[in-house]
């Protein structure tokens, strides 16, 4: 891989990716919706790399016309990853309606990626989309829990399916990914999980989950390379989970990050799994680890002294 053009650029994650496939050499196109000069520079550095191209997802047909007029080439190893999606006023809010814009906005840039000559087009789902599969295999376990982002996490399960179909039809190869949180070093991002974790740094009170699924926390540094990785060395129709392989549930992350801040060791104790509608299981990286040589180098432990030093 020596280009990529990233979708979704300016946001949490996309920005991320962009900032490690500069950092190795990697030239990147960066789509996003804003102009440049909205767009939050500690979010996209400048570097002679980077190209920025200010382009709604509705607008993609014009796409191929548009890198020809800048001079952007893709070449002959170049992937295309697409993290853009947009509910209502956020990325899980919304109608149906809303929602399944996305499904057909991402398989279209299947397509696109294909005819201006990408060899790879790496998808963004969720984890949201694994709870669809069980409710679709009707794996509910005697579980009244229910995802809380129905619509989204539909919405991610159909456009996956989608982009798989028509990467098929196109002939390019095509990469699934999922995670479940990520966190940055100053619990940036706007997430219940971001919020409640700068809660417990500034020493306020926070109110335990009630949801006990489990979830899998990986810092944004290692996620950012999991995807470097992904886009070098990922498989075709290969669907991978990124994470740190050792799920827990959120009570277990908070009450972890509150002992580390407050000097207390951290009494782990093992998950019951029973009835638990997402198992160990669909955390797995192995598959991650052996096509890409990706292994979690940063600890959630250590991930917090970090932060709160």
């Amino acid at each position: 891989m020596k280009k990529a053009i990233v979708t979704g650029a300016s946001g949490f994650v996309g920005s991320a990716v962009v900032s490690e496939l500069l950092k190795n050499g990697i030239e990147v196109l960066a789509l996003g919706r804003k102009p440049l000069e909205k767009v939050n520079q500690k979010r996209l550095p400048e570097s002679k790399r980077l190209t920025y191209l200010q382009i709604d997802l509705a607008e993609m047909d014009s796409f191929p016309e548009k890198i020809k007029k800048i001079g952007w080439t893709p070449g002959d190893s170049c992937v295309f990853y697409n993290f853009a999606w947009l509910g209502k006023n956020g990325l899980t809010d919304g109608t149906i309606k809303d929602q399944l814009k996305n499904v057909t906005y991402a398989a279209n840039c299947v397509a696109i990626a294909k005819q201006i000559g990408c060899v790879k087009f790496v998808n963004i789902g969720s984890m949201e989309e694994t709870f669809v599969e069980k409710y679709l295999e009707f794996n509910l376990q005697n579980q009244e829990y229910h995802s809380g982002q129905d619509i989204y996490a539909i919405s991610k399960h159909g456009a996956r399916d989608m982009c798989k179909l028509n990467a098929y039809l196109h002939k390019i190869d095509y990469v699934h990914t999922r995670f479940s949180v990520f966190v940055d070093d100053h619990l940036s991002a706007n997430s219940f999980v971001h919020k409640v974790l700068k809660r417990i740094k500034n020493g306020e009170t926070y109110n335990t989950p009630q949801n006990d699924q489990l979830f899998d926390i990986l810092t944004l540094e290692e996620g950012a390379r999991a995807y470097r990785l992904i886009g070098e060395k990922g498989v075709n129709k290969a669907d991978y989970f990124i994470g740190s392989g050792e799920p827990k549930t959120l009570s277990q992350y908070f009450k972890q990050f509150k002992n580390v801040v407050s000097g207390l060791d951290y009494d782990y104790k093992s998950i019951n799994l029973n009835n638990k509608l997402l198992s160990a299981d669909d955390f797995s990286i192995n598959d991650l680890i052996s096509d890409t040589g990706y292994k979690p180098e940063i600890s959630y432990e250590n991930f917090i002294k970090k932060i709160v030093k």
